[in-house]
């Protein structure tokens, strides 16, 4: 793909090509293989969902929608799935079942899946061990999952243009934005904006959507505190996703090396802003990483 190609795509045209995202063809089979009459069928449903960002943005956006006009914006998975009912989640697997697939062909791809999914496990572990930012976990882990929803979008409209800019030289996820807006002419955030207002998904999702690479003017939007400590959540969550990403020996390193490795002026900035226990986080590390290793493997993309 050329940087010619790559600035072919442009917001204006994908707004109108918005329509679906990528599923993996094992999460339809895991999908088929469901029996609606069993008492664990929404049990076993969230547990395909809560992995899969596709799955869990389609099922947000059946209970969210104007139709649906539920009095709370509805962001846990298990609670979307409950409310919309078996017979519309019976309705969506069957849709499902004859749409178009997508197997990721590299690393580059499958890194898809598995930053949303640690993004996810870390932003659920800094909401849970900090319970004075007064977020639900369940909102953390549905916004981490979700906050890279553009880059899903970009997938499935092309995949060459997930792999064109994963040949860049970034590591960050600041990075990641200017090398972006640099070959594209816009970012992952916009995309997943759209998609997010487009799909009716919670206001407050599609913040942490929009703003989750706004590092630095978030103070000045006029957001409550609610919404300001979840996207420093996500943020945070993002950083270290990628930083062991990029860092698979991490584990040769002792406690004082990783400390001075992971937590540079950026990464400290983001703890200071919500208070986090540096030690602490250091210390769950590999059991967020085994968690979310696990959630890899049920996708069948590990």
């Amino acid at each position: 793909m050329s940087s010619r190609n790559a600035n072919d795509l442009n917001l204006a045209n994908i707004s109108k090509r918005i329509s679906s995202l990528p599923l993996l063809p094992s999460v339809v089979c895991e999908l088929m293989s469901v029996n609606p009459d069993d008492d664990d069928f929404f049990k076993k449903i969230t547990d395909i969902a809560k992995y899969e960002p596709s799955l869990s943005a389609r099922m947000l956006r059946i209970v969210n929608s104007i139709s649906a006009s539920p009095i709370a914006p509805v962001t846990d998975i298990n609670q979307a799935l409950i409310r919309a009912g078996s017979d519309e989640v019976l309705s969506c697997i069957t849709t499902l079942s004859v749409a178009k697939v997508f197997t990721p062909a590299n690393d580059e791809q499958k890194s898809l899946w598995r930053h949303s999914i640690e993004t996810a496990y870390f932003a659920q572990h800094l909401a849970q061990s900090n319970t004075a930012l007064n977020i639900e976990t369940s909102m953390a882990y549905t916004s981490g999952l979700l906050h890279d929803l553009g880059r899903f979008v970009l997938f499935n409209l092309s995949s060459k243009s997930i792999d064109f800019i994963a040949a860049k030289d970034w590591e960050t996820p600041v990075e990641l934005a200017e090398v972006e807006m640099q070959y594209l002419g816009f970012t992952h955030t916009q995309v997943g904006y759209l998609a997010a207002i487009r799909w009716q998904l919670p206001k407050l999702i599609s913040k942490v959507i929009k703003h989750h690479h706004n590092y630095n003017q978030l103070k000045g939007l006029g957001f409550d505190i609610e919404t300001k400590n979840l996207i420093y959540v996500v943020q945070l969550a993002d950083y270290l996703s990628m930083y062991f990403m990029n860092h698979v020996d991490w584990q040769e390193l002792d406690q004082t090396e990783l400390m001075e490795s992971l937590f540079n002026e950026r990464v400290q900035k983001m703890a200071g802003e919500i208070g986090i226990d540096s030690k602490e986080l250091i210390d769950a590390v590999p059991d967020v990483l085994s968690q979310s290793n696990e959630g890899m493997k049920k996708l069948r993309i590990a």
